[in-house]
């Protein structure tokens, strides 16, 4: 096991410059995921970590050593591929114990390493078996075994679920947070799913454009986003944002174009540089509703529902307000709840929502930085 430290790392393919020096320490034995929409960096950085690819600056460490200019070999990593990468016409044992045989480890070892492995995934009945005899979920499972037998200080994984199906990947994934305590090794994995990220990091790292936005535990960086990137690409349905106007004197409002909301106590002190300016409101879907709760406005909300998307043990409804002329942008505000199921709206249905003020965000609306 090892801490890995990049530094001010940095990666351009001729003009295209995909890494912009980011900086980031993960602790040993960490299970942590980069997160990010496609295009972002993520897989890049976990490239440059293995050594398949240059750096262009910066500096990479595992453990104490510097590793810029070491082989992947030399590293003592072990990858995980999105495509399993494995040996076809090889069986499962012989895939799994090939990399230990390349390194000159002894007959016996590779058997004990091998059958632990195999016995740790369950994949002692299919040892015999070649990759074309095996599901999806088998492949993955080989995969992942061909990595541990390596035993080595920190596992890479890229997309590694991204090829199963819902129900695989929903298994496959707690196989792994199981493996991961189990071996307590530390782990960089590679997603544009936040179900993934959120579910199997101790620590969810944000990227976007090379650049690293927030790095957090999963409750962070969903309860308290570092900027309007962040709050809207964690979350599903994404966080609502709302053009909003600062008014008031004493007491702040937020002005939105079709209905006013008041800012609460807390918040004041953060929103009065912001008297009189535009800032960016949001508030996730499930803390706007139908009812009251705990640090719920009851101000009622006027809009109607446009889509109802019947989600078994909950419901959104796509909804919309009535244009309005409080802001520039004068026209009507389209925003999603997540309600009970019993919930009786209906598509066309005109309902009132109240808003969960103690959970709500507001964000610069030039910088998009969180205000609160």
């Amino acid at each position: 096991m090892a801490e890995v430290r990049l530094v001010n790392l940095a990666k351009a393919f001729g003009p295209v410059q995909v890494l912009k020096g980011i900086d980031l320490t993960i602790p040993d034995g960490e299970f942590v995921v980069l997160l990010g929409p496609s295009g972002c960096g993520k897989t890049t950085t976990l490239r440059l970590i293995a050594g398949l690819e240059e750096a262009t600056g910066g500096e990479i460490f595992i453990g104490d050593r510097k590793v810029n200019d070491l082989p992947p070999k030399e590293r003592d990593i072990a990858m995980v591929f999105q495509s399993y990468a494995l040996y076809p016409h090889m069986t499962v044992y012989d895939n799994m114990a090939f990399g230990l045989r390349l390194h000159g480890v002894r007959r016996e070892e590779v058997d004990q390493r091998v059958m632990e492995a195999a016995e740790m995934l369950e994949l002692t009945p299919l040892l015999a078996r070649k990759p074309r005899a095996l599901s999806g979920g088998q492949r993955q499972r080989v995969a992942v075994g061909r990595a541990i037998v390596r035993n080595p200080k920190v596992f890479l994984m890229d997309e590694p679920l991204s090829n199963l199906d819902a129900k695989l990947r929903v298994q496959t994934r707690v196989e792994l947070s199981k493996l991961h305590m189990k071996l307590g090794v530390t782990t960089i994995y590679v997603t544009h799913d936040q179900m993934e990220a959120m579910t199997l990091g101790n620590l969810v790292v944000i990227m976007n454009q090379g650049i690293i936005q927030q790095m957090g535990t999963p409750s962070d960086v969903y309860d308290r986003p570092a900027n309007k990137f962040v709050a809207g690409f964690v979350g599903s349905p994404p966080m609502n944002f709302f053009p909003a106007f600062v008014d008031g004197e004493e007491e702040l409002f937020f002005q939105m174009a079709s209905f006013r909301l008041p800012v609460l106590p807390d918040h004041r002190a953060a929103l009065a540089p912001y008297r009189g300016k535009e800032v960016v409101f949001g508030i996730r879907p499930e803390d706007v509703n139908m009812g009251g709760g705990d640090g719920a406005v009851h101000i009622p909300v006027t809009a109607k529902v446009d889509v109802l998307e019947l989600l078994g043990a909950e419901i959104f409804l796509y909804l919309s307000s009535p244009e309005g002329t409080f802001v520039a942008a004068a026209t009507s505000l389209s925003f999603i709840a997540r309600v009970d199921p019993s919930t009786p709206a209906k598509e066309g249905d005109s309902v009132q929502v109240v808003f969960n003020l103690g959970r709500s965000h507001a964000f610069d609306a030039d910088s998009e930085r969180a205000i609160y």
